[in-house]
């Protein structure tokens, strides 16, 4: 995100001073700022989207029209999902890959596949945490067969290289 101090902005009549306070990104109403802590309040202290919504409310109370929305923040969450996966990565010849078949919605699965760097789970003795892992793909398919797993699998591999470990739960 771009961007841009509170002085380039044009100053308007009746604003909150909560949606203007600081640097903010070149396109949004509201801070870099705000758009950090409301993001953070649901990937770190594992709060709802409304509970993000209405703990903003309550600790900004002076400002609290001024809060983002539910809706606001489940989209800045989506978009970073969304980075998370388009984004390049690292290419290595120490990945392990776990991948799974999940999610099954009517006809629908998702195939997931996480990459962990083997150098970092040794130096984490070994007990994988959230942060380790990195999803690599993840593809919608109606059918699960070999032949898509592959076709996924020679994807990463185009992108990470050849990886050391594969694990599967073979479903």
């Amino acid at each position: 995100w771009e961007l841009v101090r509170e002085q380039a902005l044009k100053a308007s009549a009746g604003a909150s001073p909560f949606a203007n306070r600081g640097a903010r990104a070149r396109g949004h109403t509201y801070s870099a700022s705000i758009m950090s802590k409301a993001v953070g309040l649901v990937l770190f202290a594992n709060s709802s989207f409304r509970g993000a919504a209405r703990s903003l409310q309550i600790l900004c109370a002076e400002a609290a029209e001024g809060c983002p929305s539910l809706w606001s923040i489940r989209n800045w969450v989506l978009r970073l999902g969304l980075y998370e996966l388009e984004r390049p990565k690292p290419a290595s010849g120490d990945w392990a890959l776990i991948l799974d078949h999940t999610l099954q919605l009517g006809p629908h699965k998702a195939l997931l596949v996480l990459g962990v760097k083997l150098g970092d789970l040794d130096r984490a003795h070994f007990a994988l945490e959230h942060q380790d892992v990195r999803v690599l793909g993840l593809e919608i398919c109606e059918q699960s067969n070999g032949r898509k797993v592959l076709e996924t699998l020679e994807n990463i591999k185009e992108q990470v290289g050849e990886p050391r470990l594969l694990v599967s739960d073979a479903g």
